[in-house]
């Protein structure tokens, strides 16, 4: 355990055991168990297990031990446990600590007397494997608990906490902002407790950072002061700014905490690779020996500024991680919302074999932008032994009251197993909405509804699986069904949270948000306007998904 930056809390001394740490709720600081033995918990046995208290789990009368030591712990106060899995992997599951209510009787055994701390998923020890497992005692209100298992006995689990308390110094910085083309001011506002008799002392510092990375303090100011002109601070030598504060206040009394604090500044143009608004390519069609590569991909301005010329560079990474660059142009400046069309017809000899194209946007950073995360795509393809015999005639998207019709035909529909139809709304990934199976087709000809299309723009696709197992993709059809927009979500872009606001506040809603690849990283559920919170969270394009009874939209959101 690496804590207050310092990794002093290390393994186990017994193995085969469950090692708990316990920090004062408010200093932080881990209790010592030094020599060792308090609440019958093991003795240390080499530098950094003097913080451990430390029990095997086996047999039932050592788990008592562990019921007695969870009981005698503070309300208020942090606590971790650790599992420290060794064979025999016998006592090792939940269900046997639980069969120790026929020793101390009902709702009392160690799964309890953890379940009750707020371990909910500890059902899931139920082979061998190890948890991390966080709480406050008896205090699920302040500090949620947190669990986690590993998937079994060779991979490692990395978990980072942030519990919270309050403290007699605070410092803490913002994030770095920028970069600016000009800043213009400086705004912030420090609230300090009012039950507090004693006011705190604040000072707000405002630190630059060079294009080479080296940090330099630009002033000081008084916490009560709350505006400053930065328009003499040179973007150009300084285009990061960051905040800090510090604040201190006599024991027992409080620091002043942040209530905001905001730089406004002209940002840098932004670009971003768009296949939402133009992307075709040929790689279905490969075939091993020699091949023309066609590729088309819109890369739009996204921000409110003029881009200037951007160069592009293409590159094939093989099965083996050999790396080929095949392609570079420059594309044309792009005016504020316009896009620059990415052109490659590149011919090349390929074997077969699974590829990955590599397309980096302004990998030089020159002209500078905002962000560079959306500047590069990964496409992966496959180029099979055989031709594709299959030809697709004809595929089409239409409108239809409240649903979308899809029609298509095919040639060779006897070599074909089955279509899976995707949809994708507003550009979030593609999902599966729908499957046909292709025997006894009429004519070669298909059709499949979706009867609940997204507000705005849904874009629609086949993947058709050949009996062969061979798969290929149609191009994609677009169908718009704007109604209005039922929400909002603002800011966007965002740092750590945004405010979702229904336009019907008395709507029961629930909420989906997905990351770039579309894997789903929250859920909720509620009613009128509510702030999200993302904390933790990395930095890129998330997708989110807000639906009621009568209503669903997907709205792309930008992490920052």
């Amino acid at each position: 355990i690496t804590h207050k930056g310092e990794t002093k809390i290390r393994s186990a001394c017994l193995g085969r055991s469950i090692i708990f740490n316990i920090f004062d709720p408010t200093s932080f600081d881990p209790w010592l168990n030094n020599p060792g033995g308090r609440y019958l918990s093991a003795n240390f046995c080499k530098p950094g297990t003097e913080f451990n208290f430390e029990f095997n789990y086996f047999p039932a009368t050592n788990r008592k031990k562990i019921m007695d030591f969870l009981d005698s712990i503070p309300q208020g106060t942090f606590v971790t446990a650790r599992m420290i899995l060794d064979p025999p992997h016998d006592s090792a599951q939940s269900r046997f600590w639980k069969n120790d209510t026929l020793l101390f009787g009902q709702g009392k055994s160690l799964f309890h007397s953890l379940f009750n701390q707020g371990f909910y998923d500890l059902d899931s020890l139920n082979k061998p494997r190890t948890f991390f497992f966080m709480f406050k005692k008896d205090d699920s209100t302040s500090f949620k608990p947190f669990s986690q298992m590993s998937n079994g006995t060779l991979d490692r689990l990395f978990v980072s906490m942030f519990p919270e308390t309050t403290d007699t110094l605070a410092t803490v910085q913002s994030p770095w902002m920028g970069p600016a083309q000009k800043w213009e001011e400086a705004l912030w506002n420090l609230k300090t407790f009012t039950t507090d008799s004693r006011s705190p002392s604040s000072l707000i510092k405002l630190w630059g950072q060079t294009p080479t990375g080296q940090k330099v303090l630009l002033g000081s100011w008084s916490g009560m002061q709350d505006q400053i002109d930065i328009s003499v601070f040179d973007a150009a030598v300084y285009p990061f700014m960051q905040f800090e504060m510090i604040s201190s206040n006599q024991y027992g009394y409080h620091p002043a905490q942040i209530d905001y604090w905001r730089l406004y500044y002209q940002p840098m143009p932004d670009g971003a690779i768009s296949g939402n608004d133009y992307f075709t390519s040929n790689f279905e069609r490969l075939v091993p020996g020699e091949n023309e590569l066609q590729l088309q991909l819109a890369f739009k301005n996204i921000s409110a500024q003029w881009l200037d010329s951007t160069r592009a560079d293409i590159m094939l990474i093989d099965e083996s991680g050999n790396k080929t660059p095949i392609y570079s142009t420059i594309l044309r400046p792009i005016f504020a919302g316009d896009t620059a069309i990415l052109h490659m017809n590149k011919s090349i000899n390929l074997p077969a074999g699974t590829y990955q194209m590599r397309i980096n946007i302004n990998d030089g950073n020159s002209p500078r932008e905002q962000q560079l995360f959306n500047n590069l795509a990964i496409l992966q393809f496959t180029i099979n032994g055989n031709p594709l015999p299959l030809r697709l005639l004809q595929f089409a998207a239409q409108k239809n009251v409240e649903k979308v019709d899809l029609t298509w035909r095919v040639a060779e529909a006897e070599l074909l197993q089955k279509f899976d139809i995707e949809h994708s709304a507003q550009g979030a990934p593609f999902t599966r909405i729908g499957t046909i199976s292709a025997d006894n087709p009429s004519n070669g000809s298909y059709s499949f509804s979706h009867l609940d299309p997204a507000n705005g723009n849904n874009t629609y696709r086949l993947m058709m699986i050949l009996k062969d197992g061979t798969i290929s993709y149609s191009p994609v059809r677009s169908v718009d069904f704007s109604k209005g927009s039922g929400v909002r979500m603002l800011p966007n872009p965002f740092n750590q949270y945004f405010t979702l606001q229904p336009a019907d506040a008395s709507a029961t809603w629930q909420l989906k948000i997905m990351d770039a690849n579309g894997r789903v990283v929250h859920t909720e559920r509620g009613s009128g306007s509510k702030r999200i919170e993302l904390n933790g969270k990395a930095a890129g394009i998330y997708w989110v998904e807000w639906q009621t009874a009568s209503q669903k939209e997907i709205i792309k959101m930008i992490k920052q």
